[in-house]
């Protein structure tokens, strides 16, 4: 344990990250499970393929399961309803945002800029809306679909392939002599995100708090024409709502810089609902 809390983190991702897809592709041994496809579920509660089942977690994971509360594992609050705000740092402009978010992986934005509304529709693996995402659009939803723990979970339900890189692993380089924290218990997930025609395959770790166990940052980097990004998305303002945790203030930051911080003002949580919300053409 005293050698763990040594590790310097910075070299172990830069160590990691490169052959990340390779170790995960290719060694079960090191994995919990293989890379399956994502299943796309059924709208019936009662099919319990739509939860999480923690007997099929690593023990340690069952237990950071347990902090959320129980809305993963069986029916009646899959389904959130908030009222928030986004504040994009380059543009200093805000969005007033009113969300919809459906366990497992769907989600649905109503964004508010200068009086005109424009709504954004996450079901599963498709996305949804009227033109082209831009950049700023598809940053906010990869952040709140994959970097949340209610994905990391549900890709655990769906055999994701899993490595636990270390526990209470320092979030410094380990020069301090007198490091009092964080701490945190890090997973290295192989994940296919699809924000639009073709899916791309991201080398996650996920960041729980070794003592709370939420999941507190989430970093991965992205590739495109103009390079590669560092990306870090930081959870945090972790609340109660209704015996359920969930984290109200998110932000992104890409290569250190932050990019927009999205904040919950209302909160509400309830059962999953059968009706058009994630349709092309949703009902206000």
């Amino acid at each position: 344990m005293h050698k763990q809390k040594k590790i310097i983190l910075p070299v172990l991702i830069s160590l990691t990250v490169g052959l990340a897809m390779i170790v995960l592709a290719a060694s079960n041994r090191e994995s919990k499970t293989a890379v399956l496809p994502q299943q796309r579920t059924t709208d019936d509660p009662n099919n319990r393929s739509n939860y999480v089942h923690r007997s099929r977690l690593q023990s340690r994971l069952g237990w950071a399961l347990s902090q959320l509360g129980d809305r993963l594992e069986k029916p009646g609050k899959e389904r959130v309803t908030a009222i928030g705000l986004v504040r994009y740092a380059k543009s200093q402009t805000q969005q007033p945002v009113n969300l919809l978010n459906e366990f497992p992986d769907r989600l649905r934005l109503n964004l508010t800029t200068s009086g005109s509304e424009r709504t954004l529709i996450f079901d599963r693996d498709r996305v949804q809306a009227d033109s082209q995402l831009s950049p700023d659009e598809e940053a906010l939803l990869e952040t709140l679909v994959y970097d949340s723990s209610e994905h990391f979970f549900w890709g655990q339900a769906q055999q994701q392939a899993t490595r636990l890189i270390g526990s209470r692993i320092r979030n410094d380089d380990g020069s301090a002599a007198d490091y009092q924290g964080p701490f945190y218990d890090v997973y290295q997930v192989a994940d296919v995100v699809k924000l639009g025609p073709t899916a791309e395959t991201r080398s996650k770790f996920y960041y729980f708090n070794s003592d709370t166990l939420l999941l507190e940052r989430v970093r991965y980097e992205t590739t495109n024409q103009s390079g590669t990004t560092n990306v870090e998305v930081l959870l945090g303002d972790w609340r109660a709502v209704n015996n359920q945790r969930v984290p109200h203030r998110v932000e992104r930051l890409e290569n250190g810089a932050s990019t927009f911080v999205f904040t919950l003002n209302s909160l509400n949580i309830g059962p999953r609902v059968n009706d058009s919300s994630f349709s092309n053409n949703p009902a206000n």
